[in-house]
This record gives structure tokens, sequence and C-alpha cells, in this order.
């Protein structure tokens, strides 16, 4: 307006969601203007404006990782659709879907389809909508999942948990309704998803009213597994690479003005659940992460930064330095690279290599690991792995996958003065030749859990 308010105009440059004005004190032409596109700029009284580049300022709800690539990121955000990069640490940020986003799932198998959402539950397949009718109730922020079986296989979580056989042409409900509340209720939709590597047929759902559901037979039948657990908004449900029936979940007491934090885990299928909230500040929680080797290794996020655990909850640390105390929405473990990538809701998305090392009772001090390696890699026929190892303790080594799933445990080692050699065959459990794609090995002691350091493959069968 040029006349007190009395006509107004839309500026020729805007974006969604106006949050901050600034004049210039000497120049009444020069406007700093904060959206939730960024920063913007204007020298002509805000009749057009341009972005200031380069700030690390999105606003992400959910991020993901190429399984099959690492440096291939990408994440829902608010008001700024879902992108991604192939190199984030360039910035070259490419947009795939507008509107707020949210989930994002990259396919490993070719084509490599990726799925977005944005607001109120709409889904995308490579930009394209594949969910045209709302016939169930949707969140605001709704929750896909991809099986790690069967990536033609995806869940969709409305008030009730809905599943696709055909990468998302048709769907098919698994369940009544898994809320407390009715379809016309504000309250009322599942927010997390959770499919058991090592069994997909083992679901956990939660719900944005305290509800938490599991099925062991892929839907047939549900078992609600909330007694004992607060009733707020269930912002993650985990269950753990290795052992399906041990499970993380974590809530958010904001609508209900609770600023307490609230992380249980059950190491029963929900049978019962132990509070491992401990020495965590006031602040909802609203990330999850478990560390895919070590069951006592736990990540969170929360609306004033990230924190982590070595011994399930009894005594939390903050994540890292370097990261803003700012909300984490979103978290992620890259197993092959023990590295954590953090989806910020202000500040942008952040990488640090993960702090915890698994450890084993049974490793003794005086072993030595040094000197791994692992050749011709990337491989397409036979590899010969090699640990630096001058301890006596017996060992194995396990191939493992991105999702911390054992693929093959060689008990055949050699074991020579300084170090202990195996060759895989490229094989599974089953002899049958494994997928291409990023696999580590890891020295197993019996009974115990895999130790560090880890060593990547590169499988181009």
């Amino acid at each position: 307006t040029d006349d007190g308010g009395q006509t107004w105009e839309r500026p020729l440059t805007w974006h969604a969601d106006y949050h901050a004005l600034a004049f210039h004190p000497d120049d009444d032409q020069t406007i700093l203007i904060g959206n939730d596109g960024g920063l913007e700029k204007s020298i002509d009284g805000g009749v057009t404006s341009f972005r200031v580049e380069g700030l690390p300022i999105t606003q992400f709800y959910e991020i993901a990782v190429n399984p099959a690539d690492p440096d291939h990121v990408l994440g829902g955000t608010q008001d700024n659709g879902s992108m991604q990069s192939l190199d984030p640490a360039v910035g070259n940020w490419q947009r795939l879907t507008g509107g707020d986003g949210f989930y994002v799932i990259v396919d490993p198998e070719p084509p490599g389809f990726v799925y977005t959402t944005s607001q109120n539950g709409q889904l995308y397949r490579n930009g394209a909508s594949i969910v045209q009718s709302q016939t169930y109730k949707s969140n605001w922020s709704t929750p896909i999942a991809m099986s790690p079986a069967n990536s033609s296989v995806l869940y969709y979580g409305a008030e009730r948990l809905l599943r696709s056989a055909d990468r998302g042409n048709t769907w098919t409900s698994i369940s009544s309704n898994l809320t407390s509340h009715s379809v016309g209720d504000r309250l009322g939709t599942i927010t997390t998803i959770s499919i058991s590597p090592l069994d997909p047929r083992i679901i956990y759902v939660g719900t944005d009213d305290g509800n938490i559901w599991i099925t062991r037979d892929e839907g047939s039948t549900w078992t609600r597994i909330a007694d004992g657990l607060p009733e707020r908004w269930v912002t993650r449900v985990e269950t753990h690479p290795q052992d399906p029936a041990i499970a993380v979940v974590t809530f958010s007491g904001l609508k209900w003005r609770d600023a307490q934090p609230h992380v249980f885990r059950t190491d029963n299928f929900g049978g019962s659940w132990q509070n491992i909230s401990g020495n965590l500040p006031d602040a909802p929680v609203n990330a999850l992460a478990l560390d895919p080797i070590d069951t006592e290794l736990i990540y969170i996020g929360t609306d004033i930064g990230a924190f982590y655990t070595t011994d399930s909850g009894s005594e939390w640390q903050i994540l890292g330095t370097g990261l803003p105390a700012v909300p984490v929405y979103d978290l992620k473990f890259i197993a092959a690279e023990r590295r954590i990538v953090a989806g910020t809701h202000g500040r942008s998305m952040y990488s640090i290599m993960a702090p915890g090392t698994p450890t084993s009772s049974e490793q003794p001090a005086a072993a030595q690991l040094a000197g791994s390696v692992a050749y011709p890699n990337p491989s397409a026929s036979v590899v010969t792995i090699e640990f630096g190892y001058s301890g006596s303790l017996e060992t194995t080594v396990g191939i493992y996958d991105t999702l911390g799933r054992l693929v093959r445990q060689i008990e055949n080692v050699d074991r020579l003065a300084d170090r202990i050699r195996v060759v895989w065959d490229g094989t599974d459990r089953a002899n049958v030749r494994v997928a291409s794609g990023l696999y580590f090995a890891r020295l197993v002691n019996p009974g115990a859990d895999a130790n560090l350091p880890a060593i990547a493959i590169v499988r181009t069968n």
C-alpha cells in the first residue's frame, strides 16, 4: 500500500507464509522480507524482490537417504515442496514436487522410483499423483513406508493402514480404525510406521492420539500395545533391525502443553514398556534412529536439538557439536558409513559421524583392529576381506546390508599372524546371489554384537 492502507496490491513476486519485514532506516525502498522461502530483498519498495541465496534455513519435516547412494539425500519441506540433492555439500538442490513436502522414499530397485508426499496425504511417484481420491482420513504429515523385503509393497497411514502391492497403483485396507477417534474428529490418524527388516510381516504403527499397534502377520490381526504409555502424539516408533521384539517409541506433548520428553522401549513386542527418557531436557521428541548393530545405542531429535544414549537411556548426551539448538524433525542412520543425517525445521540438514561405537564385553582390550581391506572393491564376483586383528578371541565375519540386516555369516576364517581373512562369494544365507548395492563386513564374536570397524563393499552384479 502507498496510501496508508486505503488500497492494497500483491507484489509481483511473493512466497507463501510471511513472517518478518524490516525497512532500511534511511531508504524506504529497501526492504528485507522473511518467509517460508527464506530471506528476500526488495530495492523498489516491495514491488519486486529477489532471493538471498546460500542461507541454510530450510524447514525440513522428513528426510530420506538413497540406500544405493548415501550422498543422495532428499526431504520434504515447509512450503518449498520435496527436494533432493545428489551432492548436498555443494548445495545443488532440485525440487521434486510442490506444496508442503513431507515423507520421501527412494526405491532401491530399478527404475528407482521416488515417492513424495504433500500436505494432508497427497502421494506422488516420480512427481505424478497416485492418490486421486481421499477415501480415508489423512494427517497433515501422512506417513508412508516401503517393505524392506519387496520395494513394490508400500504402506500408507490414514486412520487405518493401507497396503499397495503394485507401487501405489491400487490400495487395500489391512486394518480397521487404529485410533480412538472417529473420522470426523480432528485427531485420529496414523503418524508413524515401522516395518521389521528381519520379518516384514511385523509392523508397528503409532497414532496422533497415543495408540501403538502391532501386527505380526502383515495386518491379518492387530494388537494394541499402548498400555502404560502417555496419551500423546506418537512421533516415531522404530523396531530394531536385529530384533523385531525390540522397539522404541517417542512422543510429543505439544498439543497438551506437556513439555516433558517421552521415550519408551520394549524388548517383548510391546508386552511391557520401560521409560528411558532419563536426563533428557524438557522438550517434545520428534525424531528417532536406532543403531543397527548395538541395541543400546539410540539417537533422538527434539525441539532443542539432537541427543544420544549408549546405554538405552540411563544417560543422554548432546549429539556432537555444531548443530544449532533448533527442532530436529527427522534422523537417518547410514549403517555402512556409521553416519547420521539430521533434518532440522529451520536450519536445513546436518550430517555427523555416529559418536557411539558398539563394543562387546567379549572383545579383549588387547585386540587390535587395523589395516582392514576388501579386494577387489567394487566387485562383481568373489571378494577377499581382511581384518587386521592381533587378538586371540575366536571370531566370524558378518556381511550386512544398509538396513543393518545380516545377509551372510562367514565362519570359515583364515587366521594369520596379525590378521584374519575370509572370502565372500556374493551370496546370502540361502546361497542366492545378492543384489547390486552397498554392503559392509564386520567382525563378529560368537554370541555378541558385531564390532567395528566395518568395511564397505560395493557389489556390481
